[in-house]
């Protein structure tokens, strides 16, 4: 499997080190705006399964071209750019996944689009970050800076108004 990381920041980062090990994941493309982000992170890594490109998340020639041949693009940037991302996907003929929405909020404009991936044969998951992602994140950066932890409670709500 062949994917495509874009954003280096916390998220893009717990993923890549999640697939270092994963013997099916054959190339990692680690993208970002900036390349010295993503370099360091490849780095730390210490694999020859990931690669490194700069790539601005808002364009979608650019990252429909850093997407060529890969079978999924991992969008671990800000909700803006949700959008821009998942129509570079299918321009290169990739199944998408992002880790967050809004605002601004484009959900709607996100489902609407699945006939559309329906035609093309591929898949499109939409907000997967908010939770458990963005929990998993908070909870690995404060278990770090603890001795041991015994147990993890979690409560999370959110509202989110039509239009907003």
């Amino acid at each position: 499997m062949k994917l495509l990381i874009i954003g280096c920041g916390e998220q893009g980062s717990t993923i890549a080190r999640y697939l270092v090990d994963k013997a099916d994941v054959d190339e990692v493309r680690l993208a970002d705006i900036n390349l010295g982000r993503a370099d360091e992170l490849a780095e730390t890594l210490k694999s020859s399964k990931f690669f490194t490109r700069r790539v601005d998340a808002g364009n979608v020639e650019e990252v429909s071209g850093v997407a060529e041949g890969m079978n999924v693009v991992v969008n671990a940037t800000l909700p803006r750019f949700d959008l821009p991302i998942m129509e570079a996907a299918i321009k290169a003929g990739t199944n998408y996944v992002d880790m967050a929405s809004g605002p601004p909020y484009v959900i709607g404009e996100q489902l609407a689009q699945d006939t559309k991936w329906r035609k093309a044969g591929l898949t499109a998951l939409i907000s997967t970050g908010i939770s458990p992602g963005v929990t998993n994140v908070l909870i690995a950066r404060a278990a770090d800076q603890l001795d041991s932890v015994d147990e993890i409670l979690i409560r999370s709500a959110t509202k989110i108004l039509p239009g907003t």
